[in-house]
């Protein structure tokens, strides 16, 4: 497991997020989103679990709000070259940190509360839970959990949707939700911490 914290100028920004969005992907019709709700909530200690794309959406937030993006990805910074020259630019973000490493498995930072914790990574039935389970604890009241993939109707990835319905059936009196559609049915869920 590795962990690497930046010490250089930041340089990505509201612009930046909105040229990834007019890019083809997964995850473009969420990266504007993925911008606002840390930006709403002035979020200054945002995790994410599975980085690519969305990573730089939110260190943009971070470096709006003047918080840190900390990512944890077994694929480490190999994830970030989705992006042209992705891993070189987030090397230069001051505001950044990649974890190489297993969600579930990476030490957590109990002192400080997540303000926003954006999940992505393996989709299957068993890993979504145990993310949820795992980290949800660390969220602050009034903060946010978001999800990507929770509205697949088929396939391998509904298992992400399965595995978050469950969950939140649990967990239902300390979350409000609200679930997002795209063009492609993928979907994206947003808790909020009650």
């Amino acid at each position: 497991m590795g962990w690497r914290k930046n010490r250089n100028k930041n340089m990505i920004d509201r612009n930046f997020v909105l040229n990834l969005y007019q890019k083809s992907g997964d995850i473009n019709e969420y990266v504007m989103s993925l911008y606002n709700m840390p930006v709403q909530i002035g979020a200054k200690n945002i995790w994410e679990i599975g980085s690519g794309v969305s990573t730089f959406a939110l260190v943009a937030a971070a470096n709006k709000t003047g918080g840190h993006v900390t990512s944890i990805d077994l694929g480490g910074w190999n994830t970030l070259d989705r992006v042209s020259n992705g891993e070189e630019i987030m090397k230069n973000e001051s505001n950044f940190t990649m974890v190489t490493g297993d969600s579930l498995t990476v030490p957590q930072d109990r002192k400080n509360k997540i303000d926003f914790l954006f999940l992505d990574s393996g989709h299957t039935y068993q890993l979504t839970l145990d993310e949820l389970n795992r980290w949800y604890p660390l969220v602050r009241k009034r903060g946010i959990i978001a999800l990507h993939d929770t509205a697949h109707e088929a396939g391998e990835q509904l298992q992400c949707r399965q595995a978050f319905n469950e969950w939140y059936k649990l967990h239902e009196d300390e979350y409000t939700v609200v679930h997002l559609l795209d063009s492609k049915i993928i979907g994206f869920s947003v808790m909020i911490k009650i």
